[in-house]
């Protein structure tokens, strides 16, 4: 049943409003018309009369309670939001004998007008439209209520209120927000004649009737919503408190992160592959003793330049010294034979003499030439990439033995060991650099020349050994010199670069697991 059908019923609401700590006092049951007795200050009230007012007051509760719960029910029973609003409108009309009622809801930070009592269609740039519109934007601009009644002892007087009062004739104007979580949302307008007027608890029932409806209009909304909409005011919302001035520090880390994640993904840069790279001479001397015996001197050691023909170590030859002169005996022996044949003309002693002589003429010149040999020089310009003698002064070596090694001053290769998962980005002809860690401030250029198919075990994992030849190759470079070499292997965003090893590490992991 309504609370407001008529004055009376308003007068009868104004009445207990004064009443303050008066109570209420039904007058006719039948026509359910409450009465507010004031209580006389000297007189007691009987229990009889007391007991009428407490059911009267409990009656009239119970009364505003329903009011509030078919309005409600009113308002979800349709089936789009702009039905609900509609019949909201329509309803707090009829019930508290309003001229007409609005409802507007804030889109984008203004109020827009979304129903009106008795009109099905809206004119959004009509007059009337507009001057509700400015009205319920000043309640929502100072989250307050607003009970215009257009005389000088209005609690809230403002100019659009005044502009709608004069220009519809109507001079009493409630705005009620509508607010959630703190949150307007929308406005509430109800507009009466100048002889009518508000109660508190009128004013405290429409109050009710706002907080209560407009989370099922949030809610609403939210339901009637596209996936893009929402998707956009959620956005909108957290843009405005990424915004607003507190946790500044964090909120400026957080948008850093953002636009560094966004740069490591669209920004491409070329990706490298590293490995740790040795630089060795694409050809080795060895120098090696050529006959059994004792060193005797060394003039060079490890990393000496030397030049053709420079001397690099002499055996001891005493040895050989008295092997060559026992030999010379020998020959000088043979030879005597050979003529002491040659004077009896035997033929047979002479061909047997002469067999013997040259038999130890080339024992001789055999001897000779190893005493040559055990002075050992350099058969080419170069330096001494292994070997140190000096410490070791009258060591015996054998014939064969490698004493050192000579590599050329200009021929020189880089090796690289590549990691077994970078070999994918390896290819034959494939450029990059080199940085020394004897001189990282010049890097040097370098192309790969060819891919061993074997891998090496290195510190617990697979690597491939990779030959590159220096593009230009610049002076100072030594055999055994290492450094990091990067190998360009194309674009790739940032993001990629930064994570594919891990990204390949679980694929693999999971292919393990699941299969």
């Amino acid at each position: 049943m309504p609370l407001a059908r008529d004055a009376a019923h308003d007068e009868e609401w104004s009445s207990l409003d004064k009443a303050g700590t008066g109570q209420a006092v039904p007058a006719d049951i039948g026509s359910r018309t409450l009465r507010i007795a004031a209580n006389d200050k000297g007189a007691e009230a009987s229990s009889t009369d007391s007991a009428r007012a407490a059911a009267s007051q409990t009656e009239f509760l119970a009364r505003r309670q329903a009011t509030v719960l078919e309005i409600l029910a009113d308002f979800s029973d349709q089936q789009t939001l702009t039905a609900a609003l509609l019949s909201v409108a329509n309803d707090l009309q009829h019930r508290f004998q309003c001229d007409r009622v609005a409802v507007g809801l804030n889109v984008d930070k203004y109020i827009k007008v979304s129903a009106i009592s008795q009109q099905a269609v809206l004119e959004a740039r009509s007059d009337e439209v507009r001057l509700l519109g400015a009205a319920m934007q000043e309640a929502c601009d100072q989250e307050c209520l607003i009970d215009f009644s257009g005389s000088s002892e209005s609690l809230t007087t403002t100019k659009s209120h005044q502009a709608l009062s004069l220009g519809l004739e109507i001079s009493h104007i409630c705005t009620i927000p509508l607010c959630d979580n703190e949150r307007v949302i929308g406005a509430l307008l109800l507009q009466r004649r100048a002889e009518q007027s508000w109660s508190r608890l009128t004013i405290e029932l429409l109050t009710q009737i706002a907080s209560l409806i407009a989370p099922l209009i949030v809610l609403r909304c939210d339901a009637e919503r596209s996936i893009v909409s929402t998707l956009n005011s959620r956005l909108r919302i957290q843009l405005e408190k990424l915004f607003e001035p507190r946790l500044l520090i964090v909120k400026g880390t957080a948008a850093l992160f953002v636009l560094l994640l966004v740069f490591a993904c669209f920004v491409p840069v070329t990706h490298y592959v590293k490995a740790s790279a040795e630089i060795v001479p694409t050809e080795r001397r060895a120098i090696s003793a050529p006959t059994n015996g004792l060193v005797s001197s060394v003039f060079v050691k490890a990393g000496d330049h030397v030049r053709t023909g420079d001397k690099l170590i002499d055996l001891d030859t005493r040895e050989l010294e008295l092997i060559q002169a026992g030999q010379e005996n020998e020959v000088r022996a043979a030879r005597a034979e050979l003529r002491s044949a040659m004077a009896s003309y035997d033929r047979k002693e002479i061909a047997i003499a002469q067999a013997l002589l040259d038999q130890k003429v080339a024992e001789l010149a055999l001897t000779k030439q190893q005493i040559l040999r055990t002075s050992m020089t350099a058969p080419i310009d170069g330096v001494i990439v292994s070997g140190d003698l000096s410490q070791s002064l009258g060591m015996s070596v054998d014939r064969g033995k490698v004493l050192l090694e000579l590599a050329p001053v200009d021929g020189y290769e880089v090796h690289l060991l590549v990691h077994e998962v970078d070999m994918p980005y390896v290819r034959v002809g494939q450029t990059g650099r080199l940085s020394l860690e004897a001189d990282p401030g010049q890097p040097l250029a370098i192309e790969v020349t060819a891919i061993h198919p074997i891998a090496r075990a290195d510190s617990g994992v697979n690597r491939f050994l990779i030959e590159t030849t220096p593009v230009d190759p610049i002076a100072g470079l030594r055999p055994g010199q290492t450094g990091m070499a990067k190998l360009a292997a194309g674009k790739a965003s940032l993001l990629w670069v930064w994570t594919h090893r891990f990204l390949d590490w679980g694929r693999q992991r999971l292919w393990e697991w699941i299969g």
